[in-house]
């Protein structure tokens, strides 16, 4: 039940995941974090969102609202000054709701080969000891392991008598 919630989480809500590359968010998003946003129908002075910009996302506060609240100036926590550009509502991917600090450090890790390596290992190394602690219960407690029953193959052989 929790694995179904979490994939529709994932997959089929409107939260969208973001690792955040560099530290003009300061405290409040530091590099290293993953941001989960989700989008709003109305956005405020305050509100830190994430939004397209060219040819990458960007995450930062809103600092002024213009034109009724179709258009919004930003700026980095970190940045001395507002951001030079001006963004639409329509490129406002959604609002900021949850934060993990340094998770995006491990996925940054685990999309190199090293990681993917590492990823693969700790797989293994899991199924082998949970393997081996339920053998030790089962030795320890003097129950049986019960394998499923499979028929058994034979093989007719005829033996001549001698004449």
């Amino acid at each position: 039940m929790a694995f179904t919630l979490w994939l529709y989480f994932l997959f089929a809500s409107n939260f969208k995941f973001f690792v955040i590359a560099s530290g003009s968010m300061g405290q409040a998003l530091p590099a290293g974090s993953v941001a989960i946003s989700k989008p709003e129908n109305q956005y405020f002075i305050g509100d830190i969102i994430a939004f397209r910009n060219k040819d990458y996302n960007v995450t930062h506060r809103i600092v002024s609202v213009l034109d009724t609240g179709a258009i919004f100036r930003t700026k980095g926590d970190s940045n001395p000054i507002p951001d030079s550009y001006l963004v639409s509502k329509d490129q406002i991917i959604g609002k900021v709701v949850v934060t993990i600090p340094y998770l995006g450090y491990a996925i940054f890790f685990l999309k190199t080969k090293q990681g993917l390596l590492v990823l693969g290992l700790a797989i293994v190394s899991y199924l082998i000891i949970f393997n081996s602690k339920k053998r030790f219960k089962t030795a320890k407690t003097g129950s049986r392991i019960l394998l499923p029953e499979r028929p058994a193959i034979t093989k007719d052989i005829f033996i001549k008598k001698p004449n």
